[in-house]
């Protein structure tokens, strides 16, 4: 299961093409994979897991640290995007 965290979009200039106006989004595109418990509770700890890929794109290659906003993921709702996988 997966989910795309939104991208900050600019439109750098007036002009329209054909294909309507140009948007550009940050170059910098990253991948999380997490996993965790299962969500349902009825499911075995041991033999079920959780999982969740999110891609999102920053303007910087920064390595996520306590100075970093990370807001975008931490607002990430699990239990609603993600789903229980056996393992």
């Amino acid at each position: 299961m997966g989910c795309l965290v939104p991208p900050e979009r600019e439109y750098p200039d007036d002009y329209t093409g054909p294909f309507g106006p140009v948007e550009v989004i940050p170059k910098v595109d990253c991948i999380g994979s997490f996993h965790s418990t299962a969500i349902d509770p009825s499911l075995d700890p041991v033999l079920h897991i959780s999982r969740l890929t999110v891609p999102w794109f920053r303007l910087t290659p920064e390595a996520p640290s306590g100075f970093v906003d990370l807001s975008p993921l931490r607002d990430l709702v699990w239990e609603e995007l993600t789903k229980d996988h056996e393992l």
